[in-house]
C-alpha cells in the first residue's frame, strides 16, 4: 500500500505495507504457491515481464528510506525468477534507475523498459531517459530511439503489445526536469488529450516512436 500527495507532486510516496514475497499462480489448479522472496527486497512500482529464464522484475522504489520528489531512491536492480520450483536470484543492473515504468518483451531482441527513469545524464552518449534493452543472458543497454524525448518518459502509463514488434503506451504522468509531474497531454487539432505512443522495433536500427 502507498500514500501519495497530489498530481504535480505525487512524491514522496511512503510505502506502508510493502512485501518482498514472490508468488506463482497456476491457472490449471487456480492456486498460488510461494516462490520465496525477492533478493532485491520489498519494492513498489516495479515492472515485470517474461524473459528466457522465466520472469524479470525491474526497478521500483524500496521499502526503506525517505523518497524524494526526484525519486532519487529509485532502484536500478533486477531480479530473475524461474525454474520448477520457482527460485529467484539477482539479475543484471539497469543503466537508469526506474520506477513506475513498463516492461515488455519483443522476440528475438529481448526485454525492453520504457519510462520511469529519474536520470537524463548521457551514458555513452545516450540520454538516460531512453528505452533500455536486456538481451537474453546479457546486460542492459540504452537505446537511442528515434523520436524519444524526456516528455515521453511516462510514469504509470498503460501498455499493450498489439503485434509482435509494436507496443502501445497510453496515458501516464510526464516528468519535468525539476522533478515535478503533470498529467501527460498532447495538442491534437487545438484540443488537448491524453497521449498514445507506439514503439515500433522495425522503424530503424534502434526503433522509433510515433504519437497519436
Amino acid at each position: 500500500l502507498v500514500r501519495a500527495t497530489d498530481t504535480q507532486y505525487p512524491f514522496p510516496i511512503v510505502p506502508t505495507q510493502p512485501v518482498s514475497a514472490v508468488e506463482v499462480f497456476d491457472p490449471s489448479s487456480l492456486s498460488f504457491t510461494s516462490g520465496g522472496s525477492d533478493p532485491g527486497g520489498a519494492r513498489v512500482f516495479a515492472a515485470a515481464t517474461r524473459n528466457r529464464d522465466g520472469v524479470i522484475i525491474t526497478g521500483g522504489i524500496p521499502a526503506a528510506g525517505t523518497p524524494r520528489h526526484d525519486l532519487s531512491n529509485a532502484l536500478d536492480t533486477t531480479t530473475i525468477c524461474g525454474g520448477r520450483p520457482v527460485s529467484c536470484s539477482a539479475g543484471p543492473a539497469m543503466n537508469s534507475k526506474r520506477a513506475g515504468h513498463i516492461a515488455f518483451r519483443i522476440d528475438p531482441d529481448g526485454v525492453f523498459l520504457w519510462g520511469g527513469s529519474v536520470e537524463s545524464a548521457p551514458v555513452n552518449g545516450v540520454p538516460g531517459y531512453q528505452l533500455e534493452l536486456v538481451r537474453d543472458g546479457g546486460g542492459f543497454e540504452l537505446l537511442n530511439v528515434a523520436a524519444m524525448s524526456a516528455t515521453r518518459n511516462l510514469f504509470f502509463a498503460g501498455s499493450a503489445q498489439y503485434v509482435a514488434f509494436r507496443v502501445l503506451i497510453a496515458g501516464g504522468l510526464a516528468r519535468a526536469p525539476d522533478g515535478t509531474f503533470s498529467v501527460a497531454q498532447i495538442d491534437v487539432g487545438g484540443n488537448t488529450s491524453s497521449p498514445v505512443y507506439v514503439y515500433d522495433a522495425t522503424y530503424d536500427v534502434a526503433g522509433g516512436i510515433a504519437v497519436g
